[in-house]
């Protein structure tokens, strides 16, 4: 299912017909079931679906970790040009043993890339962000929002075109999972970047989605397309949003009809 832009802008990443069947010794699982979707430059799009029904397989497949049982991804174009793609996992994986601004710079050293420009990129980030206090820090020493802006930098500052979110804010207490997610969204903007996501949490979605696919249980389908068109921006003033109550009910009606 999906919606070309009218002013005819070609999309960043495609799925077409995308199905994904696991393997075990006993059977065969069937966890994704043709799944089509565009995601377009600059766009923040969220995957919301239940637990289990395949919404991490879908990442892994975006970043080629896995291979699709049938259909087709396409990354970049269908001319060759690929996509660069960073990921944030549901914790920060931040080595304790490196500090805020060593850890910022890990993507070009497993790369062995010059690490002076990069160094300079990453305390830019860093100060802009918040953290230029706790350069020399150890994540042990931050919070765990500050420590998810760090994870954040840390992928921002191998410069990826497309970013993969999953469920980032799930270790999060609730007060300050809503100030992160806040924070995180606002960063990916600033900076432009393209996003995916994938929750379960009907709010936190539109609080931070440009569009939202929702996903049948497993096997996963593309259930319905919307567009969170909630004019105010950040996950506080979208949540205060007659409109969000509005889209809120009909996504919640759609989730729990089956």
């Amino acid at each position: 299912m999906t919606f070309p832009r009218p002013n005819g802008e070609k999309p960043l990443l495609s799925l077409r017909k995308v199905s994904y069947r696991y393997h075990t010794p006993q059977s065969e699982i069937e966890a994704l079931r043709e799944i089509s979707f565009d995601v377009y430059p600059g766009e923040f799009l969220v995957l919301l679906g239940p637990s289990g029904c395949g919404k991490t397989t879908i990442l892994s497949l975006i970043a080629g970790l896995i291979t699709p049982s049938e259909g087709e991804i396409i990354r970049g174009s269908p001319e060759g040009s690929s996509l660069r793609i960073g990921y944030m996992f549901q914790h920060d994986q931040l080595f304790p043993w490196l500090t805020v601004l060593d850890n910022a710079l890990l993507s070009p050293r497993i790369r062995k890339e010059p690490i002076r420009g990069k160094r300079a990129a990453a305390e830019k980030l860093l100060e802009e962000y918040g953290l230029g206090a706790f350069l020399n820090s150890y994540p042990r020493e931050l919070s765990g929002g500050m420590r998810q802006r760090a994870a954040l930098i840390r992928t921002l500052n191998a410069d990826p075109d497309l970013l993969l979110l999953d469920e980032p804010f799930s270790a999060l207490d609730y007060q300050t999972r809503i100030t992160v997610s806040d924070d995180i969204a606002a960063i990916i903007r600033h900076e432009g970047k393209t996003a995916v996501m994938v929750t379960h949490d009907v709010s936190e979605a539109l609080s931070l989605a440009d569009r939202m696919l929702t996903l049948t249980r497993r096997p996963s389908e593309v259930r319905n397309v919307f567009t969170v068109d909630i004019p105010e921006t950040g996950a506080l003033a979208r949540r205060a949003s007659p409109r969000f109550g509005e889209l809120y009910q009909a996504v919640w009606k759609e989730m729990t009809d089956g």
